[in-house]
């Protein structure tokens, strides 16, 4: 590896293609989305310096595109989508009928469910629920 060389990208991506023990500096910049408020005393203890590490201005939503692809003999005959999706309360549908199988929606950082439901040419249907973790990041859990 090259000396006096900067590296921009995510950390972790970078880091994993790295050979062990070879890094003398990492510098990280924020905000890192962790959603907390950090002050830190510098120098003596009448000089505290703080910043928010929050979401704010465009990026406090993250617009996530969907593609849902169903598979009947008889045919699909149209996807409907819920971005609130509650077990308990089950399927209500923010989007009712979509035959593409494709959606836009715009997520705050957190945990969401996502439920999409595929109804066939026969009248069946099935609901997959995905799970993300919104947080800078988009992850998609079990």
């Amino acid at each position: 590896m090259s000396v006096n060389k900067l590296i921009l990208g995510d950390n972790l991506e970078i880091l994993k293609r790295m050979e062990s023990e070879s890094v003398d500096l990492i510098y990280l910049d924020p905000p890192f989305f962790s959603n907390r408020n950090y002050a830190v005393i510098w120098g003596d203890a009448g000089e505290v310096r703080s910043f928010q590490d929050r979401w704010s201005g465009r990026m406090d939503h993250r617009e996530i595109e969907f593609i849902a692809t169903g598979q009947s003999e008889a045919g699909v005959e149209f996807y409907s989508w819920n971005f609130n999706y509650d077990s308990e309360i089950g399927f209500k549908a923010d989007v009712m009928i979509d035959k593409e199988g494709k959606q836009t929606a715009k997520f705050k950082a957190g945990l969401h469910n996502i439920a999409v439901k595929v109804v066939d040419n026969d009248g069946l249907e099935s609901v997959e629920v995905v799970k993300l973790k919104v947080n800078g990041v988009v992850e998609r859990t079990e």
